[in-house]
């Protein structure tokens, strides 16, 4: 994993963690729909 990444995925875990919890559950749905495209 380059170092650009892991530095994106170390502030987008620090902003999931100070989300609500319905807030947190539409960001996963939408990562899932994002998982989703990327894989078709």
């Amino acid at each position: 994993m380059n170092p650009g990444r892991s530095v994106l995925l170390q502030e987008t875990e620090r902003r999931l963690r100070r989300l609500s919890s319905d807030r947190l559950r539409v960001a996963s749905d939408f990562l899932a729909y994002l998982e989703e495209r990327e894989s078709s």
